[in-house]
């Protein structure tokens, strides 16, 4: 296997990642805001609640938490919070997406015989993240051949990253 292709692909399908991830951040953080927003303006949460589709679980909602003790504007606050929340996942998202492009130019360095040693250290830090992510997944019951192929491609890049690294302390 050639692991200068090899880590090159892989450093394109981080970049691509990256992508997708600072896409899915800008819209979080966009909507999340929004979501705030409306949540904490009153007259807006009023406009959103005439909605007939709307109106009806925002009636549900409100009979339930007066029913528990609170009150309407509890839910206002609860939309303020999903909106908070949201934007703290855009921001992750985006924190995620700078991780992969330093992945991918890390991995362009080390193919084209630059240094290995960041490509090295970031595929270790990111196989160790998506460990954490599955032994997460199990504990709460979920499966872990959902993350099973980022397992792979991350341990991919490691030997990948390894074995340029080796070649070059040896040449």
């Amino acid at each position: 296997m050639d692991c200068r292709k090899v880590i090159k692909v892989l450093g394109v399908l981080s970049i691509i990642g990256a992508i997708f991830c600072f896409l899915g951040g800008i819209g979080a953080i966009a909507g999340g805001g929004l979501m705030s927003a409306v949540g904490a303006n009153e007259e807006l949460m009023g406009q959103v609640a005439s909605d007939p589709g709307v109106s009806q679980s925002m009636d549900e909602l409100n009979s339930q938490l007066v029913a528990n003790g609170g009150q309407a504007t509890d839910t206002q606050t609860a939309v303020v919070g999903v909106g908070i929340g949201i934007i703290v996942l855009g921001v992750i998202f985006i924190i995620t997406g700078i991780l992969d492009i330093l992945e991918g130019v890390f991995a362009f360095k080390a193919a084209n015989g630059k240094g290995a040693n960041p490509a090295f250290i970031f595929g270790v830090i990111a196989l160790i993240l998506n460990v954490v992510t599955v032994i997460a997944s199990v504990i709460q019951g979920g499966s872990i051949f959902s993350y099973l192929f980022s397992i792979i491609i991350s341990a991919l890049y490691v030997y990948c990253a390894k074995t340029i690294k080796d070649e070059e302390a040896n040449a």
